[in-house]
């Protein structure tokens, strides 16, 4: 008797600890939980809603577990389709003859999808060496089209991120490089005209790694980012015209940025203040700091992405005390609840994407032994109910 009662504790303490770490009265928001791998390292770092489920982007070294049958050269590419239960339905692992370190997300074009990233693998058309940025083309049954490397042979080069523009260059993509040259870092802007792959036009800023652009409604771009030197980071804002020359930029102490959202004419960024606590501000369009939020977490804390929820609210997620962390806020940012999952070791959230009926898909991966299947680290994700203001 003592042993099932024991049991049955056990069992309880496990599902508390992979749900929400929120406040008691709060609801549990977990739709369900899946973790996918095999037994090396395994790593997912963004998800594209589609048809029937989701894409998920990520790197393996893997052949078993769930990729049994798949033999990567080193760490490649990996993709996988999931249902909207979160069972698999198809996947495809595709690189070079070495790393495929990262893959910073996914795009979607008429006849494709591209995953972006970065590249060791000198037998990728166009590599240059000491890293590319790395672009994987597939179709929409996941079969694989071509690998291009884009870099310079003096530059260690990530691509941080890459999108369909519309306005005044629509159906061209625009990418955004990370450069690292003699311990600086700068970052370029391209457009690229997609059949061709020939560059229509760019620009670059020094000294500065800027992490995402969107599109403005005057067809200009908005980036963000942030500046490093002697050690400290300035959260960055740049605002260019459509000729991509220079409209406006803010300038914020102690902070870095990592995402930005348009809504309702404004801009909101987030990111994270000193590595201390999640951070997020709402932008005007004349470049004004509108409001700013600040987020108490555990240990080393930041926000690493945003979305617009069903109910015009918003939701960052990130990580803090080693945790996936998912914070909602109304409009002003005002925190209407947030919620931790995780196990016993590090966890860290990717990328957040909200979905219909008020629910949302969270992405990254887990060390911790009481979630992961088989290996060291495996791909991590949660179906969550989102909706609702507590």
């Amino acid at each position: 008797m003592k042993g099932k009662y024991f049991i049955l504790i056990l069992s309880l303490s496990l599902f508390l600890m992979l749900t929400s770490c929120a406040p008691p009265s709060a609801p549990n928001r977990l739709i369900w939980s899946k973790v996918f791998g095999g037994s090396e390292d395994d790593v997912f770092f963004s998800a594209l809603p589609v048809e029937d489920g989701f894409l998920l982007v990520g790197v393996t070294n893997s052949s078993d577990g769930d990729l049994s049958g798949f033999t990567p050269k080193q760490k490649d590419a990996w993709i996988l389709k999931i249902n909207e239960q979160g069972d698999i339905e198809k996947q495809l692992v595709a690189g070079g003859n070495n790393d495929e370190r990262v893959i910073e997300g996914i795009m979607e074009t008429d006849d494709a999808y591209v995953i972006y990233g970065l590249t060791y693998s000198d037998d990728i058309e166009d590599y240059e060496g000491n890293g590319d940025g790395l672009a994987i083309r597939f179709s929409k049954d996941l079969e694989l089209m071509d690998i291009t490397a884009l870099g310079d042979p003096d530059t260690y080069d990530i691509l941080v991120h890459a999108s369909l523009l519309q306005n005044n260059y629509n159906g061209y993509i625009g990418a955004l490089i990370n450069s690292l040259m003699e311990n600086a870092w700068y970052t370029l802007f391209f457009v690229i005209e997609p059949e061709s792959g020939k560059i229509a036009t760019g620009t670059y800023f020094e000294e500065a790694k800027y992490q995402k652009f969107l599109e403005t409604p005057d067809g200009g771009f908005l980036f963000v980012g942030a500046v490093e030197q002697a050690g400290e980071a300035t959260g960055t804002i740049v605002k260019l015209k459509s000729d991509l020359t220079q409209d406006w930029t803010i300038e914020i102490p102690g902070v870095a940025l990592f995402d930005v959202v348009e809504k309702d004419g404004k801009y909101v960024v987030a990111g994270t203040k000193e590595r201390k606590e999640g951070y997020a501000a709402v932008i005007s369009d004349d470049g004004t700091v509108v409001l700013e939020g600040f987020f108490e977490g555990e240990g080393d804390s930041y926000i690493s992405n945003i979305d617009v929820t069903e109910d015009g609210n918003i939701i960052f997620g990130g990580t803090t005390g080693w945790d996936f962390w998912i914070i909602k806020t109304d409009e002003n940012l005002g925190k209407l609840w947030e919620g931790r999952y995780g196990g016993s070791d590090l966890e860290v959230l990717k990328k957040i994407v909200a979905l219909p009926n008020g629910e949302a898909l969270a992405v990254g991966y887990s060390r911790s032994k009481e979630i992961v299947k088989y290996g060291k680290s495996d791909g991590w994700v949660l179906k969550l109910n989102v909706g609702g203001s507590s």
